[in-house]
């Protein structure tokens, strides 16, 4: 019980943080009006009382844990250092900019905004030591701490636009990939150039991944094949075969087996044994695939499809072994640009061009089934005294998008982000 109680009391926080900045201690008591069935709400239930304003009680928390703002057209994001950070690139004042926040208290602890162009790719190191991001107006690759936001150093000899970057185990050399397919390893301290290798595709690389042993580097290319090489070896790349409508722009290694799953942007996630290159099965997917991410394990997929006519404002979560849909997604109010998993694939966090990021807690979505959405908003009724049949009424309650409502001596106000609102 004391696991569940500390995970209620976080999503209590978190979900009424807003109000909570603004209140004093006593609002802990009135969000307790608004907390879900669970845990922490059984065992306070006596603190609670009658309630006037609430409609109903929520069967569970809801997906979402927080909404991360800061971001303008947020169009990037990840989760870095085995999910205690997350990272994303948007725009702030016309300016492109990168922010850091930690994912369990949705904190903003770092940012960086060296870039003069779009940031096209971000990759940070497994103990949080550094990152790395990518920009393509004018190619630059930047080397930068992630709480401190100071550039550490700048990447020369890049001989052209860098398309992918990665980051080796350990804190180890970055790896990039251009338009030449020639896979170059770059010191993170000094900024040099180490080594590079032709992996003999003379293409542009759309998709890079290394496996969680640092000995296997999988992409793919823009001529639709998918290839594996081992790190440093001598030997050339191997071809495992090419997809049938378009190249591959995602690629993972699964964390037990270590076979490859390469998604496509279109209709496709293909499973390879790396071993022999064989291709073990294939998932088809709904058309139009704008954005897709894979659970480490391989077991489950978070993707953005959208129609002809339509933007995709929403995620879907995925079985992968029968493409059964398991939940979606709700709550941006504009297009999701950019999904990702935490590397123990318990959470996955959403970009959308509305200037959030949403991170979602993935057992919660599994038990909502699509009955709890992050843009739930609880119904509040404006009360008088002759109302609820009380003269002198002296408490606050909060509601979970941050709205406060406190009632004395026949009057009501609301309060939201910085706005008073009275009824009599």
């Amino acid at each position: 019980m004391t696991k569940e109680l500390v995970s209620d009391a976080i999503r209590l926080l978190l979900q009424f943080k807003p109000s909570l900045k603004l209140g004093a201690g006593q609002l802990y008591v009135t969000a307790l009006q608004h907390a879900p069935k669970s845990v922490l709400r059984s065992l306070y239930a006596h603190e609670i009382g009658p309630s006037y304003i609430l409609r109903g009680i929520p069967p569970g928390w809801e997906p979402y844990t927080s909404v991360l703002r800061g971001c303008h057209r947020a169009y990037h994001a990840t989760f870095a250092a085995g999910g205690k950070y997350i990272i994303a690139a948007g725009m702030s004042d016309n300016a492109h900019i990168i922010k850091v926040w930690n994912a369990l208290t949705s904190t903003e602890v770092g940012s960086y905004a060296g870039h003069e162009g779009r940031i096209t790719a971000l990759a940070c190191s497994e103990g949080a030591s550094f990152a790395v991001s990518v920009s393509q107006s004018p190619p630059s690759v930047h080397v930068w701490d992630v709480i401190t936001g100071v550039l550490l150093g700048k990447l020369s000899e890049l001989e052209g636009p860098v398309n992918k970057v990665q980051i080796l185990q350990g804190d180890g050399d970055i790896l990039t990939t251009g338009n030449s397919g020639i896979l170059r390893m770059w010191d993170p301290a000094t900024c040099a150039l180490v080594a590079s290798h032709n992996l003999d595709k003379n293409y542009l690389i759309t998709a890079l991944a290394i496996s969680p042993d640092n000995c296997w580097v999988g992409f793919g290319s823009i001529d639709r094949t998918t290839a594996i090489w081992q790190l440093d070896a001598s030997e050339p790349a191997r071809t495992l075969g090419r997809h049938t409508h378009s190249a591959a722009y995602e690629i993972t290694f699964t964390e037990e087996t270590h076979n490859m799953l390469i998604s496509l942007a279109d209709q496709e996630i293909c499973f390879w044994n790396r071993a022999d290159g064989t291709l073990v099965r294939s998932v088809s997917l709904l058309p139009r695939t704008k954005d897709l991410a894979l659970s480490p394990d391989g077991v489950h997929a978070a993707l953005v499809s959208e129609s002809s006519n339509t933007v995709a404002h929403s995620v879907q979560l995925y079985q992968l072994d029968n493409c059964d849909l398991l939940a979606d997604l709700t709550g941006h109010s504009s297009q999701v640009n950019s999904i990702a998993f935490s590397a123990d694939g318990s959470n996955v966090v959403t970009a959308s061009s509305d200037s959030t990021l949403r991170p979602w807690d993935f057992s919660t979505a599994l038990k909502s089934s699509n009955q709890i959405t992050s843009n739930e908003v609880f119904t509040h009724t404006s009360l008088s005294g002759s109302e609820t049949g009380i003269t002198l009424v002296l408490l606050a309650q909060i509601s979970p998008d941050g709205w406060i409502a406190t009632g004395g001596l026949l009057k009501w106000l609301i309060f939201s982000y910085g706005e008073w609102r009275q009824w009599s």
